[in-house]
């Protein structure tokens, strides 16, 4: 029976004990460096605190110190320069139109304007009843009241009647008598039977009620 004659080298069995510790320590420090760190409490960093700091006072800015204005030069003036014009103003009520006279560049010569309108309606002239016709016809010869024209009765009455809106007369009054009751009656009922008139009217042209005077004269006819 053979045996394998085995060596061993005291160099060798030196470096491979000392390995063997290296690992085993690395081992061990990763052990503890992980538990350490799973039960270890937490850090806590203090809370930050500010601060106040004052500010830095700025600085106020120069005041400019002012300069000479400088006039500006004037440009070179013609020889020869036109005389100033005078303003032309509008014309008004105080100051009319001079048709005859030119007071200067630019004045126009205007027409006047016409009056304005009126501002109220134009109102109508009142009018008093006027008789249709002559009124020498209204009383005549066969008239003439045979008492009086028997007695040789003449004389004038003078009369006013009442016109209405129609133009008739409506009422008939003796203003002054002839001196004889017959010719004075004779006039009034001769002027309502024949008497018409164009109707009185006011400031509107509005048809009113008027009155007319006048006489009649009796005279016997030779």
């Amino acid at each position: 029976m053979s045996y394998l004659d085995r060596t061993h080298d005291p160099r060798q069995r030196t470096i491979g004990a000392a390995g063997t510790l290296i690992a085993q320590g690395l081992i061990g420090y990763l052990v503890l460096t992980g538990l350490a760190n799973k039960f270890a409490p937490p850090k806590v960093h203090p809370p930050l605190t500010g601060a106040n700091f004052p500010l830095p006072t700025p600085t106020p800015a120069p005041t400019p110190t002012p300069t000479a204005k400088q006039t500006p030069r004037p440009e070179s003036q013609p020889h020869n320069p036109l005389p100033p014009q005078p303003p032309i103003s509008p014309k008004t009520d105080d100051n009319p139109v001079d048709h005859g006279s030119s007071t200067g560049i630019g004045t126009v010569d205007l027409p006047p304007l016409p009056p304005p309108p009126p501002s109220h309606p134009v109102s109508f002239l009142a009018k008093g009843a006027s008789p249709i016709g002559n009124p020498a016809s209204w009383a005549l010869t066969d008239d003439y009241p045979g008492f009086d024209l028997t007695e040789g009765h003449e004389g004038t009455t003078v009369f006013r009647v009442a016109v209405g809106t129609d133009g008739h007369v409506t009422r008939c009054d003796v203003v002054r008598s002839s001196g004889y009751r017959g010719l004075d009656a004779a006039t009034c009922s001769a002027v309502k039977r024949r008497a018409r008139f164009n109707p009185a009217t006011d400031d509107n042209g509005q048809k009113v009620a008027g009155s007319y005077t006048n006489s009649v004269r009796w005279q016997i006819p030779r």
